[in-house]
């Protein structure tokens, strides 16, 4: 039998150490030994009973070395596993045993502290039911915590105290311990229903943690929380409560942050195990199946007010930039959302923050809850998600100290760090446009989201992973319409700003930045222009990217539309290796500092020329796709100038205007208005000259063909704005 065989090795490994033998690779192996027997024993305790005794006297051995004391924590551990199942064990030896585990909790450290306590705790409890025992050793730590009490009330500078402090560090997380493990309630004579000792062992814990010793208050935090395992109504108490409030808050240490969230966690699992134990033991009598019901009731009503009241503090735990904090949040959480003791909705924005988490083993847990929940539910509220992606920038912000990309290099290529949540919601056609709509929306509104939030939404959209080509189409098809307006206004405020003192610039004059620069303009409102301009250009940014990336050709995307069904758009996405998302400029602008100087006049016009260019591509005119597509590539006509403050341009008219060519003379409007397009938002600015469909352009041709120039004609856009999908509409 393994057990057997297990059990000898680790005889003739003693053996072999008593001679002075093998050295540390015998303790290693001797550790690895006991460990192995302890596996055996969590799963099926009865394989070693019958060597418990065998066992035993390691307890007594002598601890020189880590190795050594991991043997004596794992021997613990399996004989409170197989004692209480012994069959008329011998007196002598539960009295050695006893005797041992006292011995070891008055000399050792914190670790071996807590596994002889609860081996003494299943031996008494279970079998010998030595109170006495328990009651001297106790009162032994309890006295000592009275006594360095009325000497540090009286005295904070005593020099007692001093050496009383290794003595008070032990006795503090010791009785905590006794408490969580024995009712001392039920067999100390000094305990009354007037002054319990369970009270006046928290009035103890309490006044310590206050203690201006660090150390000592974390070790009474630490017994506090072994003590509110047996008393969970004691966290609710106001004394424990602004504790870990004020324990959990932004500016405590990490120390102090973990250790709450350490003592939030035992209470959770205790109570998840002890109903568990008391299910599986419950009887088919009635009588007994209604104790059990309201036991577990209890248990559920104390541990839901426990979670209503840290859960805010546990869930903004999750932006702390110390890794073992997170860790612990999410655990606590995580038991929280299993046992049911909160509304799960409330906590999908934090989650979506850690799934973001660089530290993978956190980011595994989130996604996990997070796939668990949609398929439980569903669906996930649009604005939980949205307040998920704001708290993940500002994770990241904190985390990196105020660069926040939205990808993560995994391999290869480049990841979007919200990408586990849109594979979640890829498969609904519904939520995924709401999804990527509302992404899209932070852009409409640059002064409400930061700079760097565009960017990180932008990154995320970048690097998403697309399964049909109806994705990506999706997001330019919703990047042109944002841009036909926005951008189109954005460039008449760049005229502006650049015909202060004359002429409106058009044609080459544009793009000439020599030219450009000898214009009298407003600095002030040039750089203005610039930054607000910032938005459209990355957008314009994603889309060139997504172009890329993903194949889509200038008349796919021209061609395509939300409201139209078409099995094309369902083919699978080809993704090309090596493009990657690169705004510098707007990386640029980032890193620059509130209080920085204003730029040279030249690269704000580098800016407005970048930025022209960008838009004079939105919406261009393959070449050689057919005849048709030939003819609208050499019909397309610019619009008239946009009217300036400062130009001295002859009063307008309210007839319609006509359509200037490259040399300057204007041709007769069309009289066949444009189809299939929207005039509404191109109305709204001056800018903006919708570019009419197929049969406008041959009807313009048609009036007068402009005139074969080596001058670049300028180009103007339009929108599908009108263009409502019912997938979309909130």
């Amino acid at each position: 039998m393994m057990v057997d065989c297990l059990v000898e090795t680790l005889l003739t490994l003693d053996e072999t150490s008593a001679t002075g033998q093998g050295g540390a690779q015998n303790s290693s192996r001797l550790v690895t030994c006991v460990t192995t027997l302890y596996l055996f024993c969590k799963t099926r305790p009865q394989l070693l009973l019958r060597h418990a005794t065998t066992l035993h006297p390691y307890l007594s051995s002598k601890c020189s070395s880590q190795g050594d004391m991991m043997v004596l924590h794992y021997v613990a551990q399996i004989l409170r596993q197989v004692v209480p199942l012994m069959e008329h064990p011998s007196e002598s030896f539960l009295a050695s045993l006893e005797e041992d585990l006292v011995k070891l909790v008055m000399k050792h450290g914190q670790m071996l502290v807590q596994s002889c306590i609860h081996c003494l705790g299943a031996v008494v409890n279970n079998v010998t039911h030595n109170y006495p025992l328990v009651k001297d050793c106790f009162q032994k730590f309890y006295l000592l915590l009275e006594r360095v009490n009325t000497l540090h009330s009286q005295n904070s500078g005593n020099p007692q105290l001093k050496a009383l402090r290794p003595s008070l560090l032990r006795s503090t997380f010791t009785v905590g311990l006794l408490c969580k493990h024995f009712d001392m309630d039920s067999f100390l004579p000094s305990s009354t229903k007037e002054n319990p000792v369970s009270e006046r062992v928290f009035s103890q814990l309490v006044y310590f943690s206050r203690h201006e010793d660090e150390e000592v208050q974390l070790k009474s935090v630490t017994g506090l929380g072994f003590y509110c395992v047996r008393y969970p109504e004691m966290m609710l108490e106001m004394a424990t409560r602004d504790l870990y409030l004020e324990w959990l808050a932004s500016g405590a240490s990490s120390k102090k942050k973990c250790q709450v969230l350490k003592n939030l966690q035992s209470h959770l699992k205790e109570v998840e195990a002890t109903l568990k134990v008391a299910d599986m033991q419950g009887s088919d009598k009635q009588e007994d199946k209604e104790n059990l019901l309201e036991f577990g009731d209890q248990q559920s009503n104390v541990s839901s007010s426990i979670a209503q009241v840290f859960l805010s503090a546990i869930l903004e735990s999750f932006l702390d930039t110390e890794l073992q904090v997170r860790l612990g949040a999410v655990q606590v959480l995580l038991l929280i959302i299993r046992q049911g003791l909160v509304h799960p909705e409330q906590c999908i924005p934090y989650l979506i923050t850690i799934s973001t988490d660089p530290e993978s083993s956190i980011r595994i847990k989130a996604n996990q809850h997070l796939s668990e929940h949609s398929s439980r539910y569903g669906h996930f509220v649009q604005t939980t998600l949205m307040a998920g992606v704001k708290k993940s920038y500002t994770f990241h912000r904190l985390l990196f100290g105020g660069e926040a990309r939205g990808f993560t290099e995994v391999g290869s290529s480049p990841t979007a760090l919200l990408a586990h949540l849109y594979s979640l919601l890829r498969s609904n056609k519904q939520h995924r446009r709401a999804f990527l709509r509302a992404l899209l929306r932070y852009f409409e509104d640059y002064e409400r989201n930061s700079l760097g939030m565009l960017l990180y939404v932008a990154d995320n959209l970048a690097y998403c992973p697309y399964s049909t080509l109806e994705e990506p189409l999706f997001v330019v098809h919703n990047i042109d319409m944002t841009i036909s307006v926005s951008g189109s206004i954005i460039l008449q405020t760049f005229r502006e700003a650049l015909g202060g003192t004359g002429a409106v610039p058009s044609g080459e004059e544009e793009e000439d930045i020599a030219q450009l620069s000898q214009r009298g303009c407003d600095l002030a409102h040039l750089a203005e222009c610039c930054r607000s301009s910032q938005a459209c250009f990355l957008l314009l940014l994603l889309k060139q990217h997504l172009k890329r990336m993903c194949g889509l050709t200038d008349s796919k995307c021209q061609q395509y539309s939300p409201t139209e069904s078409n099995k094309t758009y369902d083919k699978a996405v080809s993704r090309r290796s090596g493009v990657t998302f690169d705004p510098s400029s707007v990386l640029e602008e980032l890193k620059r500092s509130p209080g920085a100087p204003p730029r040279s006049k030249d690269h704000y016009l580098q800016q407005y020329v970048e930025f022209r260019r960008l838009m004079n591509q939105l919406d261009p005119f393959e070449e050689g796709e057919d005849s048709d597509v030939e003819t609208r590539g050499h019909s397309t006509t610019p619009a008239p100038p946009p009217p300036s403050s400062s130009s001295h341009q002859p009063p307008t008219t309210k007839e319609e205007p006509g359509v200037q060519t490259a040399t300057g003379e204007y041709l007769a409007p069309s009289t066949n208005p444009p189809r299939g397009r929207s005039r509404s938002r191109a109305s709204s600015s001056s800018s903006v000259v919708s570019v009419g469909s197929k049969k406008s352009k041959k009807s313009m041709k048609k009036t007068e063909p402009p005139p074969k120039q080596s001058r670049k004609r300028r180009r103007f856009f339009s929108s599908d704005s009108e263009e409502n999908d019912p997938d979309f509409t909130t």
